[in-house]
């Protein structure tokens, strides 16, 4: 009888004893042994995190596959609509209004603490009855209510609300990424504020500069092969039975007698996230906190946009700074130098009036230069 036993069952003990361990060494005999090594072991042990802070206290890393790329927060924008703006040059631009509803700095990670460094940022606001005690919590550990509350009733009357109770919790938080040096300037900046809240505004942004945007396609449910993935569909002619817009045929015959995996078929369509980068940022509405991108953005009407620096080319620089300081009458940036965050000004940033923000723009074709001098 002891021979049908599995080899491990006759490893065991009488009731009196416990059974031995699978990683014991008592374990491996020389009768066990082949079939032992084929159990899953117990997963080495993560390494551990690095105890230094990496050197980074500029603004942008030294090297970068695609140049040299920002570290600063970015925005978290609601996509208004479509419209068109003539540029300097006459011609026809098509544009996307994003607004930057209520931009401000939840925490700041450092890399001591969490073992990374990034901004959170919050925008939008609930309204009192529609606020969950959980996010009351978060965000009550960041900021507090009475110091937001007073902030509110002095910068968000634009937006008609009862600012003492509504707009505390946030529509939606996301993390931007930055380096060590960023995250404890804007530490820094958000602790010298008298209210301990830090307001992100659309001069965050350059005109001129690249930007990436990020966000959920429009949902168009369950859609064919022709809408999904472009399929020209069979004849419309004579020879075809009621399957003019059928996917047709999808596999072979018996070899390899299945369909292979990823094969284009009717599903469901849209809902997805998705980015659209090197979108040039060609107008600024500091009143209304309004950012004009060259494009278009992925999502519909009013929702969630993440707006930040090109990864590839931003065309982020002191000179582009200094163009728009100079076209802009007192200035929009100090110093001519690229903002980590932008300081936004009372009775300017987010009044409610327009505050158009121009741009310089650089001729870059010498023809133009030439018919510019005629």
């Amino acid at each position: 009888m002891n021979r049908l036993l599995h080899p491990l069952q006759r490893q065991i003990t009488p009731l009196s004893r416990t059974t031995p361990s699978l990683l014991s060494n008592n374990h491996f005999t020389p009768q066990t042994q082949s079939r032992s090594l084929s159990f899953k072991l117990r997963a080495s042990p993560s390494p551990p995190k690095p105890s230094h802070i990496p050197p980074t206290s500029e603004w942008f890393p030294a090297s970068h596959k695609y140049g040299k790329t920002t570290s600063r927060p970015g925005l978290l924008c609601l996509k208004v609509g479509c419209t068109q703006l003539w540029d300097e040059w006459g011609i026809l631009q098509p544009v996307t209004i994003l607004h930057a509803d209520r931009n401000r700095v939840l925490q700041v990670k450092r890399f001591e603490k969490e073992g990374y460094s990034a901004i959170q940022v919050g925008a939008g606001g609930r309204k009192k009855k529609k606020e969950r005690k959980p996010d009351v919590r978060r965000v009550g550990g960041f900021v507090d209510r009475v110091k937001w509350n007073k902030h509110a009733s002095k910068t968000l009357e634009e937006y008609g609300l009862e600012v003492w109770e509504d707009g505390y919790v946030p529509d939606i938080a996301r993390e931007f990424r930055v380096h060590e040096g960023v995250a404890e300037a804007v530490q820094g900046m958000r602790d010298s504020d008298e209210d301990g809240i830090l307001r992100l505004g659309a001069g965050q942004f350059i005109v001129g500069q690249k930007v990436d945007a990020s966000g959920t396609t429009k949902g168009k449910g369950f859609q064919g092969v022709m809408k999904k993935h472009g399929f020209k569909g069979q004849p419309a002619t004579h020879g075809v039975s009621k399957t003019h817009r059928h996917a047709g045929s999808t596999g072979q015959c018996q070899d390899p007698g299945r369909v292979f995996k990823g094969k284009k078929m009717a599903g469901r369509m849209g809902g997805e996230r998705r980015t659209v980068k090197n979108l040039e940022v060609v107008g600024i509405d500091r009143g209304r906190e309004l950012v004009y991108v060259k494009g278009q953005v992925p999502g519909p009407k009013g929702g969630w946009i993440e707006v930040r620096d090109s990864k590839k080319s931003n065309n982020l620089s002191t000179e582009l700074v200094k163009g728009v300081n100079e076209v802009n009458e007192g200035g929009v940036y100090e110093g001519d130098e690229v903002p980590i965050v932008f300081k936004r000004r009372k009775g300017v940033d987010g009044n409610g009036e327009e505050v158009w923000v121009k741009g310089k723009r650089k001729i870059e074709d010498p023809r133009l230069e030439e018919s510019m001098e005629m």
